[in-house]
């Protein structure tokens, strides 16, 4: 390959990537995405106070939308009554890690279960991952 061959192919190089940086500090930060789907970033900080269960989880959501937290024994039963934050309408920022939240179980509703799967769900309806982890 001659010298004048790569070095051509050498600037080409340089300017795709030149105008690949340009058109990325080019975005807007203040643009708002929409129908983004929920995410839980953390989550089984977990401990017993008494007969209650109370555990962190961390939510994000990039467009900010409020959260509801839906929240499964193992044997795929629905746990109804969260105390602490709750689990309706939980708050969730975009910047990472999310905005973090304690939820308080009591003895019964957790049924004996060994783990707690954790479901997030934007007011849009757009569901995150669950994320399973086991009670201490």
């Amino acid at each position: 390959m001659s010298t004048n061959l790569r070095c051509a192919l050498s600037l080409l190089l340089l300017w795709t990537l030149v105008s690949s940086l340009t058109a990325c500090s080019e975005f807007e930060a203040d643009k708002k995405l929409l129908n983004t789907s929920p995410r839980i970033t953390h989550a089984g900080d977990s401990w017993w106070e008494g007969e209650e269960l109370h555990f962190g989880v961390w939510l994000q959501d990039l467009d900010g939308d409020g959260v509801d937290l839906f929240v499964d024994r193992t044997d795929g039963t629905e746990v109804s009554n969260i105390l602490g934050h709750g689990k309706v309408g939980l708050t969730a920022t975009a910047k990472y890690p999310g905005t973090p939240h304690e939820l308080v179980i009591e003895k019964g509703e957790v049924g004996g279960t060994k783990t707690l799967t954790l479901t997030p769900v934007d007011l849009e309806g757009n569901a995150g991952d669950p994320v399973t982890f086991d009670l201490p």
